[in-house]
């Protein structure tokens, strides 16, 4: 496991702001003499790789709360991006279990995405029982829910700025009469599809409609971008996987949109800006890794869980 704990082109958002989420928990104050108290050690799980656009924003987040702390911040990749597969989750359980098996145990886990959420909530008796979790970047709030059910467990949510976003789109083309929201078959993407459509109803006179890489091809799904119509307002959401599970990076994805639609193109996450996508209001990463590490100091300084 790597020790992260020293890791230290033009639209413009119009607002860099991360919405969150905190589950019950109650603090108290135990002071404490840290000459004596021995290291402690956090693990945090990433549903991402070391590549992924925000993985390295999130890590300075944490580190911005750790720096002088004594804490040492070990990193497991589930790569689920490209591998979300039976055999890809397979092989990360095998390959962490042995990990912890032949290490000393953890003082909490941080958790960074919904795919790490998933897996963390399906294997915590086994992996980490009695371990305080931490979340942060999830999309879907019905799983960050049924995660805070259980009582090691808080976080908080990646609640993207959809409704905000859509009214500066609307500000900037009062002519709209559509909304497309770009997607695909991912948790993360599929979360924010379920955001965007209960929105809808606060927008009278916009039709919200989806373009889903779910149920398209990448060949498909360019030509349904040049179908967009010059008046629409395009929101893209996610575009990493089509409907036969080919993958695409961030930036690959982009230049598809780009290269096929015409439209501004809004987007309530940081990737992407300054690479031909307007903000809009826009997720901070950073302050995702800086809020869940600081809910983790508390927790070491006396902080506990109560339901």
């Amino acid at each position: 496991m790597g020790d992260y704990s020293k890791m230290k082109k033009g639209c413009i958002p119009i607002l860099i702001l991360v919405i969150f989420f905190i589950t019950p928990y109650s603090y108290e104050s135990n002071a404490s003499n840290e000459n004596n108290e021995p290291k402690k050690r956090v693990l945090l799980v990433s549903s991402y790789s070391p590549s992924f656009e925000t993985f390295f924003i999130q890590i300075e987040g944490i580190n911005s709360q750790f720096e002088g702390e004594n804490i040492e911040l070990d990193v497991e990749f589930m790569d689920s991006k490209q591998f979300y597969t039976d055999e890809n989750i397979t092989n990360f359980y095998t390959s962490l279990k042995y990990k912890i098996q032949n290490i000393n145990t953890y003082d909490a886990i941080i958790v960074a995405d919904d795919n790490a959420l998933n897996f963390i909530i399906k294997y915590q008796d086994e992996l980490f029982k009695e371990i305080p979790i931490v979340f942060l970047g999830i999309n879907n709030l019905e799983n960050a829910i049924k995660g805070s059910e259980n009582p090691y467990i808080t976080g908080t949510i990646e609640a993207a700025s959809i409704k905000e976003t859509i009214e500066i789109a609307s500000k900037l083309n009062s002519g709209a009469t559509n909304v497309i929201a770009i997607t695909d078959n991912t948790n993360s993407g599929q979360g924010d599809l379920i955001t965007y459509y209960l929105e809808e109803n606060k927008f009278n006179n916009l039709t919200f409609r989806g373009l889903d890489l779910s149920n398209l091809d990448f060949d498909e799904f360019a030509s349904k971008l040049q179908e967009i119509d010059e008046d629409d307002i395009v929101l893209l959401l996610s575009v990493f996987s089509d409907k036969n599970n080919n993958k695409v990076s961030f930036d690959e994805g982009l230049e598809i949109v780009l290269d096929n639609c015409s439209q501004p193109i809004y987007h309530p996450y940081y990737q992407g800006l300054g690479d031909g996508v307007i903000g809009g209001k826009v997720i901070s990463h950073y302050e995702q890794g800086s809020l869940a590490a600081s809910i983790v100091n508390d927790i070491f300084r006396g902080g506990i869980f109560q339901r």
